[in-house]
């Protein structure tokens, strides 16, 4: 009985300071939500520790060490926008190559990369390898309102183009709209093949089931596909679920986008005189030499002898009055 008493103890005084430590550390309500917080049921789903009441710091470093952990090439970029954690993506994440259509880069904040990875067995699955995006982290407002997007927040991107081993496949040309099941979509039985429909190419099934799969997805806060509106009528818009966006309405709002930098002042060069190129055509008129003249024919002397004897004036006759 002794024996079992101070088992008991041991362990006892053991659980005590872990408590104490984890306190220290990060406060008790993250020790009681880290405690009580279940295991994960999606099986593509990267178990990530809560991060909600944690300091900023401490929960950015701590997605910063998933990536590491999932081999992710990254380097950090400046603050901009409402990012906590802004980062650029420089290799593959999970196999999935980002690839900008225009000329900005993949810069996001880290949770997003996070959800590309939890999300990666829906890639693997349906063999994409590559995402075709115009913008991740946008600093601009929501279309016809002045909320801040959240691309201002780094937390979605906007997807044109899927490829794989099958090829390109357009959202514009192949998203086949209507055949399924959208808006109120909800996590439960029969919800993904509802969401699918019926699609008549293999191009619009693939394009459904990414939507759908991420759309029911924990990593995503929202997906808005041609289904929704005609200003997403050729993008899939993959946005993120965070614990600071959408912001509280407490929160100051963000502050106006950077100012685009002046353009260069083009300096002006002196004016050169034109240089008159001597072409061959020139060169050989100059060498060319004055035409000689005619030489006058037999007709042409006596026509001109006959004018001149037409034109002279006769002499004078002699007064021969006396």
């Amino acid at each position: 009985m002794r024996s079992l008493l101070r088992s008991l103890h041991r362990r006892l005084a053991k659980l005590c300071t872990a408590l104490l430590v984890c306190q220290l550390a990060v406060g008790s309500e993250t020790c009681a939500r880290a405690a009580d917080r279940a295991p994960g049921t999606d099986a593509g789903v990267v178990d990530t520790p809560a991060i909600d009441g944690t300091p900023a710091v401490e929960a950015d470093e701590a997605c910063l060490r998933e990536l590491d952990a999932q081999a992710v090439a990254y380097k950090r970029v400046p603050l901009a926008g409402g990012m906590r954690t802004p980062i650029e993506i420089a290799g593959p994440i999970d196999g999935i190559t980002l690839v900008a259509r225009g000329r900005r880069s993949a810069v996001m904040d880290c949770v997003l990369a996070r959800a590309l990875v939890q999300a990666g067995a829906v890639f693997k699955e349906l063999g994409i390898t590559t995402l075709a995006f115009s913008a991740a982290f946008d600093h601009r407002t929501r279309r016809g309102s002045n909320e801040a997007s959240a691309h201002a927040y780094g937390l979605a991107i906007d997807v044109h183009v899927i490829g794989g081993s099958f090829g390109q496949y357009d959202v514009r040309q192949h998203f086949e709209r209507g055949v399924g099941a959208w808006r109120g979509l909800r996590k439960q039985p029969g919800a993904l093949d509802a969401c699918v429909g019926q699609p008549a190419t293999n191009e619009g099934r693939v394009l459904r089931q990414l939507a759908c799969r991420l759309k029911l997805h924990p990593a995503f806060r929202v997906i808005v596909t041609p289904d929704d509106n005609a200003d997403h009528q050729d993008h899939l818009h993959l946005e993120a679920g965070s614990t600071f966006f959408p912001p509280p309405a407490t929160a100051p709002p963000l502050g106006p986008p950077p100012a685009p930098p002046p353009p260069a002042e083009a300096t002006a060069e002196p004016k050169s005189t034109p240089v008159q190129r001597t072409t061959a055509k020139r060169k050989r008129a100059a060498k060319r030499k004055p035409p000689r003249k005619k030489a006058k024919t037999k007709q042409a002397k006596t026509k001109q002898a006959k004018t001149k004897k037409a034109t002279k004036k006769p002499a004078p006759k002699p007064n021969t009055a006396r």
